[in-house]
């Protein structure tokens, strides 16, 4: 069952959807991006790799990045993400109307990252920064999706 939350307030601008992957969906894709993590890298941010920011393994979940070892199986999965993303986007639009006046919008491609436990951590940082600071400051929307859950930390602050 999909829930909705606000939890900085609906001027907040945070929308938390839950259950838009279900819990089968969320344990294969594990296991298939176990099966590949060998692809993944030392997490990087704007400035690159600097692991007194972010201290994290990612690894670009798509076609392009993945060529090599992509199969059928990632089809589904990208196919399952997309419409999870389409589902809360619409779910978020229907509340913030002003994206409406938003015309070619398009997604990034997925990063998975991987933080160990009791030790990953990706510090208090901004996703956005105008030009000439940035290559992305035309992002508008930001989506973390959650694919397993831990009894301790794990948590999301804005």
């Amino acid at each position: 069952m999909i829930s909705v939350a606000y939890p900085a307030g609906k001027v907040g601008l945070i929308q938390v959807v839950d259950g838009l992957l279900d819990d089968e969906i969320c344990r294969n894709l594990l296991t298939r991006l176990n099966q590949i993590w060998s692809m993944s890298s030392a997490g990087k941010t704007l400035g690159g790799v600097d692991q007194r920011t972010k201290f994290s393994e990612d690894l670009g979940y798509s076609r392009n990045t993945l060529s090599e070892c992509w199969s059928d199986v990632d089809t589904v999965f990208e196919q399952r993400i997309c419409q999870a993303i389409t589902s809360a986007v619409a779910i978020y639009r229907q509340e913030y109307r002003h994206l409406d006046n938003w015309t070619d919008i398009s997604d990034s491609g997925f990063q998975v990252q991987k933080y160990l436990k009791s030790y990953g951590f990706y510090r208090p940082h901004v996703d956005s920064f105008p030009a000439p600071f940035s290559t992305i400051s035309d992002r508008v929307l930001a989506m973390v999706i959650y694919l397993n859950d831990v009894d301790f930390g794990g948590e999301t602050n804005f």
